[in-house]
């Protein structure tokens, strides 16, 4: 098994480095006048490269070495099947989210830094990470424990309950991510008084959204880049604008915005999405059982090694949630359109991508693999062919 594995995951690294050297490349043949968004998205590529490089030999070197190793230490010392999972969960993870952060880390200060986007200092940035493997290990320790559980009742459908406690922590983690994201990430307060609250509050209103679930995120004490979202599910859903969209966009634009996030509620994006991974997660848990089964692999090594290949299955279904996404996107910016007119969904994107120093286009495979938003353009002539 070791040596499909190795190369299936190799063969997944080799493509993921392919695609962002190609991404490169491409603005690199476009970037005739040396502008800063294109530097920074070559910069971004080069840096991706960098941390998909370092999570692969991580990986590697766990598979090959990491997990026989613990496992073998382990039955000599007849630790419980249990505690070596929470040994690898905390290990590979934790590992590879620490890689995570950092090539992220290194991509705020490297690139973001010199486009004036990045006010979190390394001291904040240092704390954010610390939350971020807290909820991580709040959410991920109580799933390996229920798994191992799970696999030493000795039932042969253990992996249905196994998908069941993923699809409810999965929930719990869908609905409690605005709480989370304003408790340990960011101040939030209402929208002030005047006639933007009041033009969003109509809006709101005639949407069916709670007026109360609209809120502003003091986003500019971390980065300047201007942005909006919609998280959490039913009851519990939120609209999050940042500070600077409302400092750097007109009333009209900023409508446009909130019109855009209250079409994801209104086309159920965030439940369908929600319903779309408990289907997939349960095609995964079956086939994760059979290979489990087949490689009569030890619980605490199935977790091991499922924990290794994660990044790659996640990276091998990412182009058909791109596709989704895309698709999601294309229709909020539709909902907008109708509500606030096409001319202020344009210039509000317009103004964005400027803001963020954004490029209008990416290379194909890219966009098939990372690009989750259409590009500007896409996202422009779709309104215009629409709308003409």
């Amino acid at each position: 098994m070791t040596e499909g594995l190795t190369a299936w995951i190799t063969l997944i690294f080799l493509a993921t480095c392919w695609v962002y050297w190609r991404e490169a490349r491409f603005q690199e043949e476009r970037s005739t006048t040396a502008s800063a968004a294109q530097t920074a998205a070559i910069q971004s590529a080069y840096i991706a490269i960098g941390g998909t490089v370092a999570s692969f030999v991580y990986r590697l070197c766990f598979i090959l070495f990491g997990i026989p190793y613990v496992m073998e230490h382990g039955r000599a010392a007849d630790t419980s099947q249990l505690s070596l999972a929470i040994v690898f969960a905390i290990s590979i993870s934790g590992g590879l989210l620490l890689i995570e952060r950092a090539t992220r880390g290194i991509s705020l200060h490297a690139v973001d830094r010199k486009l004036k986007l990045n006010n979190t200092s390394l001291s904040l940035f240092a704390v954010d990470t610390a939350k971020v493997l807290l909820v991580a290990a709040a959410f991920g320790l109580p799933l390996v424990a229920g798994w191992i559980w799970l696999m030493e009742t000795g039932n042969e459908h253990w992996w249905v309950g196994a998908w069941i406690l993923w699809f409810v922590i999965l929930t719990i983690r869908m609905l409690a991510k605005p709480q989370i994201e304003t408790l340990l990430f960011s101040t939030t307060s209402d929208l002030p008084e005047g006639a933007l609250r009041s033009r969003l509050e109509s809006l709101l209103k005639r949407s069916g959204i709670d007026a109360a679930s609209l809120r502003v995120t003091q986003a500019s004490k971390r980065t300047r880049r201007v942005n909006a979202s919609v998280t959490g599910l039913g009851a519990h859903r939120r609209i999050f604008l940042h500070d600077t969209l409302l400092e750097q966009l007109s009333a009209d634009e900023v409508e446009a915005v909130v019109a855009h996030e209250v079409g994801h509620a209104r086309y159920k994006h965030l439940g369908k999405a929600w319903g779309g991974l408990g289907l997939l997660g349960l095609a995964g848990a079956y086939a994760i059982a059979q290979v489990i089964g087949r490689a009569q692999l030890e619980p605490a090594e199935a977790v091991g090694v499922l924990l290794a290949a994660y990044p790659s299955i996640l990276l091998s279904v990412r182009p058909l949630f791109v596709r989704i996404s895309r698709r999601f996107e294309f229709q909020a910016d539709g909902f907008a359109a109708m509500q606030c007119g096409p001319g202020a969904v344009q210039d509000a994107l317009g103004k964005i991508f400027a803001a963020n120093h954004g490029v209008w286009d990416h290379h194909w495979a890219y966009s098939a693999v990372f690009d989750g938003h259409p590009s500007g353009r896409e996202r422009i002539l779709r309104l215009q062919q629409t709308h003409s």
